[in-house]
């Protein structure tokens, strides 16, 4: 994993710790493959949601904390995917896809989250 990717990776766990989450109990229940696709479903539909919101309504950093929950998640797993590749029964190719699927979803909501700080530059005006 590239460490532009392990950074912004991190930055999503971190994000839990700073919530006092438990991230060891996550760690504990990714097992198998299938359980960090559930939290990669968890955040596409997060960001899914957000995006249709932003429509309509200016969003603010409450609206984007469920997101960013669902995005530590996964990104807990991705850690652990990255440390213990046996124990999940997953090569490299399916982990770069993985990685890929997160780093989009953290553009896609990256780009919303600047879309809102322009609504806010023409409300001032």
């Amino acid at each position: 994993m590239k460490l532009n990717d392990k950074k912004i990776i991190n930055e999503y766990e971190n994000y839990l710790l700073k919530l006092k989450l438990d991230t060891s109990r996550i760690n504990r229940n990714i097992q198998i493959i299938n359980d960090l696709n559930s939290y990669k479903n968890d955040s596409k539909l997060k960001l899914e949601k957000l995006e249709r919101l932003s429509i309509d309504h200016k969003l603010y950093d409450k609206n984007y904390e469920e997101f960013r929950i669902a995005m530590g998640k996964f990104a807990v797993g991705l850690n652990k995917l990255d440390n213990k590749l046996d124990n999940l029964q997953i090569n490299y190719k399916e982990i770069k896809n993985i990685v890929d699927i997160f780093l989009n979803f953290n553009d896609r909501f990256e780009e919303l989250e600047q879309r809102n700080i322009m609504k806010d530059a023409y409300v001032c005006k």
